[in-house]
């Protein structure tokens, strides 16, 4: 019953996937259809028990990863908040340039006079 993409003639490798999380995706939409996922290139094969719990495995540990990076970004910001930093780009208009400007409305140009 299962069969694999690749004798499908679908392109479905990790050249088409966008990410991890849409592999996985993939892989179980194809899975629920009775169809196995294989990749010649990357040793990846949906139709064992062995090749799910290692798509799994990796998955989680993406978004494991992915996880510490936006708690690292989180404290890192706010511990330059701490000291008086702000992020983002330096103000190029003072606050009277930018009130004159709303003023105007939404319909002014840059560069108007």
């Amino acid at each position: 019953m299962s069969r694999f993409v690749s004798q499908l003639g679908l392109s479905a490798g990790f050249d088409t996937v966008r990410s991890l999380r849409h592999l996985v995706d993939t892989a179980t939409v194809l899975g629920e259809r009775g169809i196995g996922f294989g990749s010649l290139e990357k040793l990846i094969d949906t139709t064992t028990p062995g090749g799910r719990l290692g798509v799994h495995i990796v998955a989680n540990l993406a978004e494991f990863e992915r996880d510490l990076i936006r708690d690292r970004t989180t404290a890192e910001l706010e511990a330059a908040g701490a000291r008086g930093r702000v992020g983002g780009y330096p103000t190029v208009l003072t606050a009277v340039e930018v009130h004159q400007l709303q003023r105007r409305g939404p319909a002014t140009l840059v560069g108007e006079p």
